[in-house]
């Protein structure tokens, strides 16, 4: 039987925590008990048949079985939710035990009268419990102490042998239940301030598992149903709440605007701001055609609603069926990775600028490049090449490329996807990820 941690008998109902937390001080006396025991019962059985005692014998040889059956099922269920009750059994067995074998009158009193009482000190059990073990023992010992004689003398001695022991019972009794009572208060105290601790990180918990799910509901369900254009997707968030955030947005039957990006960190509060910066991006909607002047107009945004040092790389891209064009705008976003079918190289799509958020100026720009069937376009989050193996080495932009470049040709986005993540998962094994990761892949079908 192991002793209960604090955070795990906040788990139970308090009157079962406060009766486990008892029972793990009576195990822990009960333990040296057996261990007592265990070693002078073999030599009591041995030193009975020697003696000729075979009674005696058999019940010493009955005892070493009683404690071997309780060391071996000290580990058991049933012996960890009724140890108080074994404690007392086994303590009533002892007794009777050490009572049978003994030849001695007064070796039974003071056994009854004194050592008894002296051994329950050290249990904390119920009043009911103690009351009635001091009680049989008290019987027992006031029943030794008058079995020496009749005459007035021995009498008196017999009459304040018992009223010793009766003096001992009762101070035995007032001073363990005050002991009890007093751990029971010290651990109802600790009890409570660790059961008001789980419950506010149950209740954090509830909350951000309520944010996660808002979050999630803030990215695309499905992909828009283009018949020249095959997209996938997929975001893994590093903690509940993540700070990525893409998105899919038709501008007309032959233009569609997507949309990734990041907030400097994750938690509840890049959940917060990328909120923020969802509702920003409905309200110009109509204007992502214009990345550029969109992602001005989100600056200003982002610099008067998020806290200090949280910046936002956003990425804006048009890509256009009819001129067969895909135009990027970045605000310190990772650059767009470009596999051209043609040649089978893979190019960086995006002009380095400043994060949203910082008060300077963004320097953003637009860059262009020409579309045609086949082509891949990757678009990721810093999560993914910053993943890290075993060794903190990361997972890096060349590799991200050349996972690109072995699942492009003839597989769907889907396909494209998940080699990306697959390789990411195999390079970083067990390691847990430190950032958000975010893929989002386009393949020009017609």
């Amino acid at each position: 039987m192991r002793p209960l941690p604090l955070t795990d008998s906040v788990r139970l109902p308090v009157g079962r925590a406060v009766e486990r937390h008892l029972d793990d001080r009576n195990w822990r006396v009960l333990r040296w008990l057996l261990a007592g025991f265990l070693l002078g019962a073999p030599i009591a059985t041995v030193a009975s048949l020697e003696g000729g005692r075979y009674a005696d014998a058999a019940a010493w040889g009955l005892n070493l079985l009683v404690v071997l059956l309780l060391v071996l099922a000290r580990r058991s269920r049933l012996f960890e939710r009724h140890v108080r009750e074994i404690s007392i059994g086994y303590l009533v067995v002892q007794l009777a035990v050490l009572l049978v074998t003994s030849p001695e009158t007064g070796f039974s009193y003071a056994l009854a009268g004194y050592v008894v009482p002296f051994v329950l000190f050290f249990f904390r059990l119920r009043r009911i419990e103690l009351a009635a073990l001091l009680a049989a023992s008290l019987g027992i010992a006031v029943w030794y102490a008058m079995l020496p004689g009749s005459d007035s003398a021995s009498a008196g001695a017999s009459l304040g042998r018992a009223f010793g022991a009766a003096a001992f019972c009762v101070v035995a009794f007032l001073v363990s239940d005050r002991l009890t009572n007093r751990r029971r208060s010290a651990f109802l105290s600790l009890w409570r301030l660790e059961h008001g601790r789980a419950q506010e990180q149950a209740r954090m918990r509830e909350e951000l598992d309520d944010a996660r799910k808002i979050q999630l509901s803030m990215l695309p369900r499905s992909t828009p149903n283009l018949a020249w254009l095959d997209l996938a997707s997929a975001s893994l968030p590093a903690t509940e709440v993540g700070g990525d955030y893409y998105d899919y947005v038709p501008l007309d039957a032959e233009r569609l605007a997507i949309v990734v990006g990041d907030v400097a960190g994750h938690g509840m509060a890049s959940g917060l701001v990328l909120a923020a910066i969802r509702g920003g991006l409905h309200l110009l909607r109509g204007e992502l055609a214009r990345p550029l002047e969109a992602l001005h107009r989100l600056d200003r945004m982002v610099h008067a609603v998020a806290p200090g040092r949280m910046y936002v790389t956003l990425q804006i891209a048009i890509l256009d069926h009819r001129e067969r064009r895909v135009t990027v705008v970045s605000a310190g976003h990772p650059p767009v990775l470009h596999y051209r079918a043609r040649s089978g190289a893979v190019e960086e799509l995006g002009r380095p600028a400043v994060p949203l958020g910082t008060g300077l100026d963004p320097r953003l720009g637009e860059d262009s490049e020409d579309l045609a069937a086949g082509d891949v376009l990757l678009f990721y989050s810093d999560g993914v090449p910053e993943a890290t193996d075993v060794h903190g080495e990361a997972f890096g932009h060349q590799r991200l490329a050349a996972a690109l470049s072995r699942s492009a040709i003839g597989s769907s986005a889907g396909e494209v996807r998940g080699s990306v993540l697959d390789g990411v998962n195999r390079f970083k094994g067990d390691v847990e990820l430190a950032d958000d990761l975010t893929v989002v892949v386009a393949k020009v079908t017609g």
